[in-house]
């Protein structure tokens, strides 16, 4: 949309892509999405061992007085093809062989 401006003026742009002029303002002095926050999420990630999904790091990312929800953490995490696995289950041994 930007780089249409310069050639069409701002109503004709924002009434063919049905976006409201306040709307296109409100967007434009929005501020960027915080890649300190990205990196967070990463590092936490990996200090679990990838074992934690959007559910839990929500906790860790408010903790360190980031304002986020569940979802954006969910969105952050698929943007960076980051999934959560499952921890394995503790199985006890048993040596049938042994011939107690």
């Amino acid at each position: 949309m930007k780089t249409q401006l310069s050639h069409y003026r701002i109503s004709l742009v924002c009434r063919l892509l049905n976006v409201s002029r306040s709307g296109y303002y409100a967007w434009l002095n929005r501020p960027a999405k915080s890649t300190v926050l990205t990196g967070h999420i990463k590092k936490q990630y990996w200090y679990h061992k990838a074992r934690l999904g959007a559910p839990s790091l929500v906790h860790d990312a408010r903790d360190k007085s980031y304002h986020v929800s569940e979802r954006t953490i969910s969105r952050v995490l698929q943007h960076l093809g980051l999934r959560s696995k499952a921890a394995r289950k503790f199985k006890y041994k048993t040596d049938s062989g042994s011939g107690h």
